[in-house]
Formats: structure tokens, C-alpha cells, sequence
């Protein structure tokens, strides 16, 4: 163990058993090995929890991990127990903050608690995930929704479609679109051609070709902010992002806002979300940066361009990628080949050539030299890096956390990476896995 960087520790546990044949990614302290084609689990210092005897493994996800074997799901803990045998049709999860989950058996989806325990006597042919305490299930033909807590029909099975949103839930009933609420109180009734949900709680409503806008008060209480006039297409694929909504009129698209006014003018021939207040737009194939008053702050002049963040946007000019500025200024000289994103601390991988290395986006210059053969962002400040064939680690500052001298590193599954200070990456140098332990 020593210290590698200002920011690092690290530590290499050189006690897997060499017989392995794969190591997947840790997630919750847990990691996926195979060996002769059967799969179990390894916990951070390389212990066996479940032996490799499943055709199938998920990751860890809180205290279980689905199994398959011989074609059926079943579920083990982190004690290595089956807990859930292999006698289901489908994966078995149970969702962050719910202590239920669904079992599926001869076609027909049922709730169980954690102990295997039925929750509610119905069964169903479908389900979606929980959304406000409420599981929209469907019998029969039709959909309607339960409660997490009980597993009994709160909203009836009287929907044809059932599309649940945070605290509200859009239905539709006889060809025709409402609202209700997590307690499956009607708040408009199912009235609408179409309704598009909002980042707010405002909704797009449609009678025939025409659009509105309402808005859902505290209590329930429907007002109209826009009577249906508006005369744009909306798709069903568009939605409210940062208050303002994708439109478009005789084939170009602009930006409408919750009071129904067009704050960007139908001139472009495709737009993207708004994301901290700055959306992507295209003009006779090339692209450009608009802000919410539709102002182009980047002009659609470049073959392609990356969101605009932090004051800065990646834009493709003249066969290489260059970082510009709000003002549409070139921030340094350097220009590449290639990038990847997401960008990890203000850095983003770039490539001249076949050789890559890492850019600060505020200042354009290279922080990782240009002498890798490949470079994957792993976490917030940590690069996998590639070297004459084999791989390595070096955090944002370049310094070296393990030598580039493995022939496999495994990442983290992506959502096991939040808020962590220490990572376990499973290496491979030959056939011999180890654990690396890296720690601030």
C-alpha cells in the first residue's frame, strides 16, 4: 500500500483464484466470476459468496442479484443463499426504496415482499416500475395501477393505456386522454386526443389538430393556461425539458413555453432538449448553439457540436474538434482527431491519429499527454489507459495509479459509482486476476 497522488491510495489483493475465466464489474461489493461457462459471485477481497453454478448472473442491486438457470430466474443475497429458487419467467429486482417485487409464473406477474411472502391476491399479465406509491399493472386487456404498500388495486382496470409520471398519471379511456392523480383521483377526464407531460406540473392537452396548455394546482384544481389554438405538431417522442417543448410547423422546429408563446421561431431542421439552459440545433445539416431566447450563440456552421456546458461546447470545423467559448471563440490552438464523451472533471478524452490523451474543457490544453493507444473515462477524476497493448490507471493529474501492464481491467457497473470515495477493479495480468483497491 502507498500513497500515488495527492488524491489516491492504492492496494492490490493478489488472492482470486486463478481458475477464473471472467470477473465482470463490482456493483454493491459484489462481482460476477465464471468459470467453465457457469457464473457466481465474488465479494472485494475475492471471497467466493456463490459458487459458479448459474447460466446467468445480474448485478447486485441492494441485497439481491438475479440468477438463471436452465432457462428460469431466480435471486441470491449477499450471504450466497437462494433465496428466491429458479423457477420464475422473469428477472427478479427489487427497485431502490420498494420492498416488493414482481415473480413472474405461467404468464402471470405477482407481488412478493422480501421473505418470498405474497403482497395482494391479484395477477397480471403486465406491469411498469412503481412511480408516487403506485404499480401500473394489466388484466384482462386493461390497465390500472396498485398500491406498493398493500398490492391492491388502487386505480381500476378500466385504461387502455396507463403512462405513470412523478405524482400524476396519464391515462386513456375510450380512445380518449386524462389525468389522475397517485390516489387515483380523476383530475381531468379523459377528454384529450393527446397529453404531453411537463417538467412542471403542466401539461400540453390536444383536441383535434389544436393544442393547450393546463396547469395542476396545489389541490388538484385544473387551470387553463392556453385554450387548445395552437397549431404546431407535437410528437409524442418530444417533451417539456427546462419549460420549454420541442414543435414544429410545416416540417421546421422551434421552442415553445408553458404559456404557449413560441420563444424560438419554427427555422430549424431538427432541435434537441434544453440542457442548463443551452439546446443543440441544426440548419441545412450543420449545427449550432441556442439559448432560451433563441439567440444562436454558436451560428449553425459546424458538421457536428457537444452540448454547450460550462461556458464552453466541442465543435467539429474543418475536420477537427476544437473547444469554443459563448462569445463563439476558439479557446486555444489545439484541434483533434476525435473525443469521447462524458468528460470527467473537466476533462474529456481526445485523439490525434490513433494516440489520445485528455483536454481541460475551461482551458483547451492538454492535461493527459497525447501517448496513449486508448483512454476510458472510469470516474470522476480516474482513467483507464492503454499502452503498447496492455492497460493501466492514472488519475486527473496524469500521476500513475497502476502501471500499464494488464491485459483486462473491469469497470464498475455505472450505477455503482455515485457518491463512492473508494473503488474495487477487478485486473488480469496473463491469467491471473487480482483486486485493485484505489481510495482517497
Amino acid at each position: 500500500m502507498s500513497r500515488l497522488s495527492n488524491h489516491y491510495e492504492l492496494q492490490l489483493q493478489d488472492i482470486l483464484k486463478p481458475e477464473y475465466d471472467k470477473i465482470h464489474g463490482f456493483s454493491c461489493g459484489y462481482a460476477a466470476m465464471s468459470k467453465k461457462g457457469l457464473w457466481g459471485f465474488i465479494n472485494t477481497e475475492g471471497k467466493e459468496i456463490v459458487a459458479p453454478i448459474y447460466d446467468l448472473t445480474f448485478p447486485f442491486n441492494g441485497e439481491f442479484a438475479t440468477v438463471m438457470k436452465d432457462g428460469f430466474f431466480g435471486a441470491v443475497n449477499v450471504q450466497g443463499q437462494e433465496v428466491f429458487p429458479c423457477l420464475y419467467e422473469a428477472p427478479i429486482e427489487f427497485r431502490e426504496g420498494l420492498n416488493v417485487t414482481w415473480l413472474k409464473k405461467s404468464g402471470m406477474y405477482f407481488l412478493v415482499d422480501k421473505n418470498n411472502e405474497r403482497v395482494g391476491s391479484q395477477e397480471f399479465s403486465a406491469t411498469m416500475p412503481a412511480v408516487s406509491g403506485l404499480i401500473p399493472v394489466k388484466a384482462q386487456g386493461k390497465w390500472g395501477a396498485i398500491s406498493v404498500s398493500t398490492g391492491e388495486l388502487v386505480a381500476p382496470l378500466i385504461y387502455e393505456r396507463f403512462w405513470a409520471y412523478s405524482g400524476f398519471v396519464i391515462v386513456r379511456q375510450k380512445g380518449k386522454w386524462g389525468l389522475i392523480d397517485s390516489n387515483a383521483k380523476e383530475i381531468i377526464p379523459p377528454i384529450y386526443d393527446d397529453i404531453i407531460s411537463g417538467d412542471e406540473p403542466s401539461f400540453f392537452v390536444r383536441k383535434g389538430a389544436l393544442w393547450g396548455v393546463v396547469k395542476i394546482e396545489d389541490g388538484g384544481q385544473v387551470v387553463t393556461i392556453v385554450p387548445c389554438s395552437l397549431d404546431y405538431e407535437i410528437f409524442a417522442h418530444r417533451s417539456v425539458k427546462e419549460g420549454l417543448l420541442e414543435v414544429a410547423r410545416n416540417g421546421l422546429y422551434g421552442f415553445l413555453d408553458l404559456s404557449g408563446d413560441l420563444v424560438v421561431d419554427c427555422i430549424y431542421d431538427e432541435v434537441y432538449s434544453f440542457v442548463n439552459g443551452f439546446a443543440c440545433v441544426q440548419r441545412d445539416g450543420l449545427f449550432g448553439i441556442i439559448n432560451k431566447q433563441g439567440v444562436e450563440i454558436i451560428p449553425c456552421k459546424y458538421r457536428k457540436t457537444t452540448e454547450f456546458k460550462g461556458g464552453r461546447v466541442w465543435v467539429l470545423d474543418g475536420g477537427q474538434y476544437c473547444i469554443l467559448n459563448e462569445n463563439g471563440e476558439r479557446i486555444s490552438n489545439e484541434g483533434f482527431f476525435d473525443l469521447k464523451l462524458p468528460q470527467a472533471n473537466g476533462l474529456i478524452p481526445v485523439s490525434r491519429g490513433n494516440i489520445w490523451g485528455a483536454v481541460s474543457m475551461q482551458t483547451g490544453e492538454l492535461v493527459l499527454p497525447l501517448i496513449y493507444q486508448d483512454i476510458e473515462v472510469f470516474t470522476r477524476d480516474i482513467f483507464f489507459v492503454k499502452r503498447n497493448g496492455k492497460w493501466g490507471i492514472v488519475d486527473q493529474d496524469g500521476n500513475v495509479l497502476l502501471e500499464t501492464i494488464y491485459d483486462e481491467l473491469i469497470k464498475y457497473e455505472r450505477r455503482a459509482l455515485e457518491n463512492e470515495s473508494s473503488f474495487y477493479i477487478p485486473v488480469r495480468k496473463n491469467k491471473q486476476w487480482q483486486i485493485a483497491k484505489i481510495w482517497s
